[in-house]
């Protein structure tokens, strides 16, 4: 026992903010509304940061440059079976 000290394994943990034994972390962080409240809308800001660079726009085959190979394919597939192309 005089390894541990003198509370045993069970001896306090440094930044457990006082809990006092048998009250869990959730528990703890209710009674402190205000802490919980700043540090989960501080997460969903920084969550939703890279939706700001986000710019939504229709895409279509226009939009895309002819020289990437995925256009090309389709020209050459419309080209050969115009009658599937679809919406008509």
């Amino acid at each position: 026992m005089t390894i541990f000290g003198e509370n045993g394994p069970y001896a306090k943990i440094p930044g457990q903010w006082g809990r006092s034994e048998g009250t869990s972390r959730v528990w703890s962080a209710l009674l402190r509304p205000a802490i919980t409240l700043c540090l989960s809308v501080l997460v969903m800001v920084v969550l939703a940061l890279p939706t700001l660079g986000m710019q939504l726009r229709v895409l279509n085959k226009d939009s895309h440059s002819r020289e990437i190979p995925a256009p090309q394919v389709y020209d050459r597939r419309t080209a050969a079976f115009p009658e599937l192309l679809w919406p008509r």
